[in-house]
């Protein structure tokens, strides 16, 4: 009997893994094509966040509603004509039934190609650090790190993308 309940448990968390992977790949493929809807369905109603590796702001943010943070990525993304995120889990530390800390690779990509001060390409290469909770419609990032390990291409292509992001978030949590 309990070499059945094993069995089960681990269907559960393998079901469990392609979920959130599933959630992942919605977050990534919504974003580059500009799919608020299917990025809002990636989130929980609060989401706490730490950017502070990319300098965009000193401390984390403990609590902002889903429908704020869409409106700030909407914000950050209306500047580039296109991006392309890979987002590949790679770990799953799974406490309890209802709380998973994953660890995803990241690769973005953002490309203008009007841009008369350097490359066309800007690309982020590092981790994110995301926190799952499972809500009754699925599991939903509650919470989001970005550990950047390198940046390569140019710069200046985030700078207004960055400006229009803290304008939105600064204006929305104060």
């Amino acid at each position: 009997m309990e070499h059945e309940f094993q069995k089960s448990s681990q269907q559960r968390q393998l079901i469990d893994r392609a979920e959130i992977a599933d959630v992942l790949g919605r977050y990534a493929f919504g974003t580059d094509m500009r799919d608020w809807d299917m990025v809002a369905s990636c989130f929980a109603e609060a989401i706490a966040l730490d950017f502070t590796e990319l300098d965009l702001w000193s401390e984390p943010v403990d609590s902002v509603s889903r429908e704020v943070w869409v409106r700030t990525l909407e914000a950050f993304y209306s500047e580039l004509p296109a991006c392309h995120h890979l987002n590949t889990p790679v770990l799953y530390e799974f406490e309890g039934e209802h709380r998973c800390l994953v660890t995803a690779v990241l690769q973005a990509r953002h490309w203008d190609p009007e841009r008369t001060d350097g490359e066309s390409i800007q690309e982020v290469v590092g981790y994110y650090r995301d926190e799952f909770a499972r809500e009754p419609t699925g599991w939903k990032i509650r919470g989001m790190k970005e550990i950047v390990k390198f940046t390569t291409g140019n710069s200046s292509i985030l700078d207004d993308c960055v400006k229009n992001m803290m304008v939105t978030l600064k204006k929305e949590i104060g």
